[in-house]
């Protein structure tokens, strides 16, 4: 009986070995193809990176980011040609996407390096900001510069036009814009400009979800304003409204922005968007730090079915193509900064998250603070964040647009003065 067991043991042993030498050969086997696919197909497989999702309006969520690899961009044609600070820059303030934050960042870098800043030259009343309400650059409007000097930076709210822009900026002016993914901006839209309130007065109900889907299944059934929620990252890019459901207009017309623009950023990515703004401006990692601003906050969100989802892709046709668009350049311009951009923008996240514990602090308290001391690093110089630098990052907008709109007043005055 005992022989029997023994025999029976071994016997299982060496099939056991025998499975598992074939899966091993089988598996190599296969492994060997699917390299040999992979090495063959290679130019149709979709590259993705991994990175961290950040928007002004949910919670960071971990996000993956596919681009083709056809588009054949020759992105080094857009930065400088020598890396040293660009202080001419056109940031276009695109609504709802995160473009006060940015705006902050242009501003305090304008400030800092004592450039000249296009300004609108009301400094109050309704929509005193702008540089053009729903309307381009028009130099009438500004306030304008002592005697030959130039604009540096624009940042302000206006509707992108090629020409209106060249007439006023300098030649080696960079062009930067922002979007935001549709659905989220809709949403976003619709929460910030009480829309979705609006659509639970007309339709009667307290669900917001139900009044949307309402909505959406037949916008032009609705007699009501929609100028901020139809298409209106593509409006404040110049696309006329009467051609948002021209597909060939819309896709001749991005590829012109394409040109036209070196960065379009993405608020999904946002850290990303700053570190490679950050690189093609050759600025420094502490001209790029920032706290968040003009966000909604912790609010309940209306759910969007699949159905509202496809009709919102109706409505938004044309902000859903350009945001496609340019996502994917992106992700290629990403892609040709190589690993170590990652890495950087690894480090920026961290010093972020730095910077706001510091300001956190340094703003709920009466106490004196030392300033926050950032060691040198591979990345950046060291550098300091002050409690007046705090208090400059969270500064509502438009007292600071007031202030600067004075200053530049008071500037141009005294210039006058002194040349009489």
């Amino acid at each position: 009986m005992y022989c029997f067991r023994t025999t029976i043991s071994v016997f299982d042993m060496f099939r056991k070995k025998l499975k598992f030498l074939i899966l091993l050969i089988v598996t190599t086997i296969s492994l060997g193809f699917i390299m040999t696919y992979m090495d063959f197909y290679q130019p149709r497989i979709v590259p993705c990176f991994q990175v961290t999702t950040q928007n002004n309006v949910s919670t960071t969520t971990g996000s993956t980011l596919c681009v083709s690899a056809t588009s054949g961009h020759q992105f080094e044609k857009r930065r400088p040609d020598s890396c040293s600070k660009h202080n001419h820059a056109a940031f276009l303030k695109v609504h709802k996407a995160g473009s006060t934050t940015v705006m902050d960042i242009f501003l305090r870098y304008a400030i800092q390096n004592r450039l000249n800043i296009v300004l609108p030259k009301r400094s109050d009343g309704f929509g005193f900001n702008y540089l053009g309400y729903e309307e381009t650059l028009l130099r009438d409007n500004l306030v304008p510069l002592q005697k030959y000097q130039t604009y540096d930076i624009l940042c302000n709210h206006v509707i992108y036009n090629r020409t209106a822009f060249r007439s006023i900026l300098p030649n080696d002016t960079m062009y930067i814009a922002i979007l935001r993914e549709p659905i989220r901006h809709f949403i976003s839209s619709g929460i910030y400009y009480y829309f979705f309130d609006e659509l639970c007065k007309i339709y009667n109900t307290t669900n917001s979800s139900k009044a949307i889907s309402t909505f959406l299944n037949n916008p032009s059934a609705l007699d009501m304003a929609t100028t901020y929620f139809h298409n209106k990252m593509s409006f404040d890019l110049g696309l006329p409204p009467s051609q948002f459901e021209n597909i060939t207009y819309i896709n001749n017309y991005v590829q012109e922005l394409d040109k036209d623009f070196a960065l379009v950023m993405i608020l999904e990515y946002f850290d990303e968007s700053l570190v490679l703004m950050k690189r093609y401006l050759c600025w420094e990692l502490q001209d790029i730090i920032y706290l968040p601003l003009n966000s909604i906050g912790e609010v309940k969100y209306p759910m969007l079915t699949f159905e509202d989802e496809k009709n919102l892709r109706k409505f938004n046709f044309a902000d859903f193509q350009l945001y496609e668009y340019f996502q994917n350049i992106f992700g290629q311009k990403v892609q040709a900064e190589g690993p170590l951009f990652f890495q950087e923008v690894k480090h920026f996240k961290l010093i972020q998250q730095k910077v706001k514990n510091y300001c956190n602090s340094t703003m709920q308290s009466d106490k004196s603070y030392y300033p926050l001391m950032v060691p040198r690093s591979t990345w950046n110089k060291e550098f300091f964040i002050t409690h007046s630098d705090c208090k400059f990052m969270s500064q509502d907008e438009l007292l600071l647009m007031h202030n600067l709109i004075e200053e530049a007043w008071g500037r141009y005055n005294q210039s006058l003065k002194t040349k009489g």
